[in-house]
């Protein structure tokens, strides 16, 4: 069960999302306070603002059950907007091959695909990665009403729309988020009776394909992957899109960048293709775009790879493969692009081109940018002899659009000129613009050049290490040696349930610590852990794994049958148990002394016991980790089997010399196999066996002396060899 704790909150800086985290916070207590099946609720947070901002969770006393949201209607004027805004005119054609010539005012601009895969990435990197996991709660383009009397339009308008859906779904999975579609009465199916009424887009949410655009291009491709095959190089494959005659692809270093440049392979007629001759230690992103005679189709969601080795140019913007999303033009400037012509490190940098006719200033710049206030940005620039380049001037706009800007002259012509801007305390991330403004003293045509702009960025957080994990009754122990980076201020605990390799799944937020009780545990159960540590420079990387398994549960029910000097005891199996100990006392309650350990069975027969003596037993369950408690007592009492009845009515008389004659009636209990005729010559005995017979009620007693009183009993004797007590004795003197 999901409990939102927030609808779309309106969040506009750190200080707000800091006071919506509180808010949170109130709302986890409240309902893990109620009690109940908790381990069933999942609470949702909805992010508000920037991503960056959520960087943090309420604690919760439930492990596992925290889930963010956020909602994507990306762009709102293409997705929602049934007129025209006061910030905006609708757009009705959303993706590069969904624009339609006729009408180019309402198409989409750039990036469109790239912001889906972008944004996606982004809540990847923030949530996914660290195992919280994220749902898009919300997403949905719907067709535009206004153009149902220009059915041309109107079927460009569904086409885009269906092809946003599937792809803002597909890239959602792709990033290891979870979709869900904004439904709407009657939309696209009937509430009540569940009639559908909207096939197409049932059709792309269900892993259906999306309409191509309606000149006659191609089905998307599907499926691409990115395999980094070593050597600089990386294997993509993917699904033919139908109707393709060839594939063009499409390269960035940043998530959601690549189709904003060209593509850097095309004419490719197969599904598979190896990109060589990449720099080491970089993450590269591909799409793909089918085409044919009628054009291109829509890009399929990115996939990635990251090379080994180290990055030539380490700095965070180095332009190594593309422009990483800075842009310049006007004025003075014509554009930029990147080159090998010039660079400070590795092999390229972002070639700025003039073609100013006069003097004037104009800039590049890059925006979204997320640097630490307080930290110094460097700027690396190439002016050329002979350029009008007068001075530089390094910017930043934050998100409030606060400027902070510096000012650089006495440039040095043929070299590369350092810069630096700082970013002030009270900054707030992503910026809105990073960039440098060029002035000119008079008109130029002629190529400077940026490189390594970079920032400080403390040293990772370290790892703890020494973690240990011993399972306890009810609860895992966990110890460890604190990170040995400065200035920890928490530690995140995270836990697995199927095996060393994961899912880890957070567990626990800590004040800066080396110990961590769980207690969210079922007995006999196996558990894995890892821990990290945060600081000012981020989380850690997760120490090594330990497990650890608690100590089983007690036993039950146990029972215990007696026998003739045994006891025969039997219980449920127990969860997480590797053996039992058997106990025995005289007393009820105790104290017990254990007769056997190490049984692996649930059960156990005690033998050589006294008959008529009552014995009280317990079992204990047993495991690596120690030893549960006693089960619940069961006493018995071990006694001989009763025999069968004696044998009645036994008479004697001797009419033939020397022989006497016995008779008798048969015991009255079952299974009698034999009678015994015992003889004393007095009274009361001793007796002696003469003689064993199949079951009988009478026996002729030969070869006596004539004159002497004998005196006789007889027994029965049953299938279980028991023998019944003697009958009555009868005596005569034979003839």
């Amino acid at each position: 069960m999901l409990f939102a704790a927030a609808n779309e909150p309106t969040v506009g800086n750190p200080t707000e999302m800091a006071t919506l985290i509180a808010y949170y916070q109130t709302f986890v207590n409240a309902v893990r306070g109620v009690g109940g099946n908790n381990t069933n609720r999942w609470l949702v947070l909805q992010g508000g603002g920037d991503v960056s901002w959520l960087n943090s969770l309420p604690t919760d006393s439930t492990p596992n059950r925290l889930m963010v949201e956020y909602h994507c209607y990306t762009p709102f004027l293409f997705t929602q907007a049934q007129s025209d805004q006061s910030y905006g005119n609708m757009i009705y054609f959303w993706g590069p091959a969904y624009h339609y010539s006729g009408d180019p005012t309402r198409n989409a601009t750039s990036p469109e695909e790239g912001d889906i895969d972008s944004g996606c990435q982004e809540l990847t990197d923030q949530y996914v990665s660290k195992g919280i996991p994220v749902m898009v709660g919300e997403f949905q383009a719907a067709g535009k009403s206004v153009l149902s009397t220009n059915p041309t339009e109107a079927a460009w308008n569904s086409a885009s729309a269906y092809y946003w859906n599937k792809y803002v779904l597909d890239s959602a999975h792709a990033h290891g988020l979870s979709p869900f579609y904004w439904s709407t009465p009657n939309s696209p199916f009937v509430y009540n009776t569940g009639a559908i009424t909207d096939t197409q887009v049932v059709s792309v949410l269900t892993g259906g394909v999306a309409p191509p655009p309606p000149n006659g291009a191609p089905y998307a491709a599907s499926g691409l992957t990115a395999t980094n095959t070593g050597n600089g190089q990386i294997t993509l494959s993917w699904t033919a899109g139908s109707g393709a005659k060839s594939y063009k692809l499409y390269r960035a270093a940043e998530s959601g960048y690549e189709s904003c440049i060209a593509p850097f392979a095309t004419g490719i007629t197969g599904t598979s293709y190896t990109d060589t001759g990449l720099n080491g230690g970089t993450t590269y992103y591909y799409q793909v775009v089918a085409a044919n005679g009628s054009g291109p189709t829509g890009f399929s969601p990115e996939a990635y790879a990251t090379t080994p080795g180290i990055n030539p140019d380490p700095a965070q913007f180095n332009f190594e493969t593309d422009p990483q999303d800075w842009f310049g033009g006007g004025g003075i400037i014509s554009g930029v692009a990147t080159s090998t012509t010039q660079h400070y490190a590795g092999n390229q940098s972002l070639a700025v081109n003039f073609n100013g006719t006069g003097a004037g200033s104009s800039s590049v710049s890059v925006g979204g940018v997320v640097v630490p206030a307080g930290k110094t940005i460097t700027f690396h620039v190439w002016i050329p002899g002979g350029s009008q380049i007068t001075t530089l001037q390094p910017y930043l706009q934050d998100y409030n659009w606060g400027w902070t800007s510096g000012w650089f002259g006495s440039l040095t012509a043929n070299a590369w000129n350092t810069i630096t801007l700082t970013v002030p305390s009270t900054a707030i991330a992503p910026f809105q613009s990073l960039g440098i403004t060029f002035t000119t003293s008079a008109g130029w045509m002629g190529t400077a050049y940026i490189d390594s702009v970079s920032w400080p960025v403390s040293a990772p957080t370290a790892a703890p290490t020494g973690l240990g994990a011993t399972g306890g009754s009810g609860v895992v122990n966990l110890n460890w040696t604190q990170s040995v980076s400065p200035g920890i201020t928490g530690n995140n605990v995270y836990r697995s349930t199927t095996g060393s390799g994961g899912p880890y799944n957070l567990l626990a937020n800590l004040a800066a610590s080396t110990s961590y009780s769980d207690t969210a545990v079922a007995a006999g159960s196996t558990y894995y852990y890892g821990v990290t540590a945060v600081s000012s420079s981020g989380e850690s990387a997760m120490s090594a794994y330990a497990g650890a398994t608690t100590i089983p549960a007690a036993p039950t029910g146990l029972a215990a049958n007696a026998g003739n000097a045994q006891v025969a005891l039997s219980w449920t199996a127990t969860t997480g148990a590797s053996s039992y100990k058997v106990k025995r006392a005289t007393v009820s309650g105790g104290p017990y002394t254990t007769i056997a350990t190490g049984v692996t069975s649930p059960s156990y027969t005690n033998t050589s016991l006294t008959n008529g003596t009552t014995y009280y037993y317990v079992v204990s369950a047993v495991n690596g980790s120690g030893e549960s408690a006693n089960s619940a007592q069961v006493s018995a009492t071990p006694s001989a089997p009763a025999g069968p009845a004696a044998p009645t009515s036994l008479a004697a008389s001797s009419t033939v010399k020397k022989q006497i004659k016995l008779t008798w009636t048969q015991s009255t209990s079952p299974n009698i196999t034999n009678n015994k005729i015992y003889r004393a010559t007095r009274s009361g005995g001793p007796y002696t066996l003469v003689t064993t017979v199949s079951p009988t009620t009478s026996y002729n007693d030969t070869g006596l002396n004539s004159g002497t009183t004998y005196y006789y009993v007889v027994t029965a004797v049953n299938s279980s060899s028991l023998e019944s007590p003697y009958s009555n004795q009868a005596s005569v003197a034979a003839k």
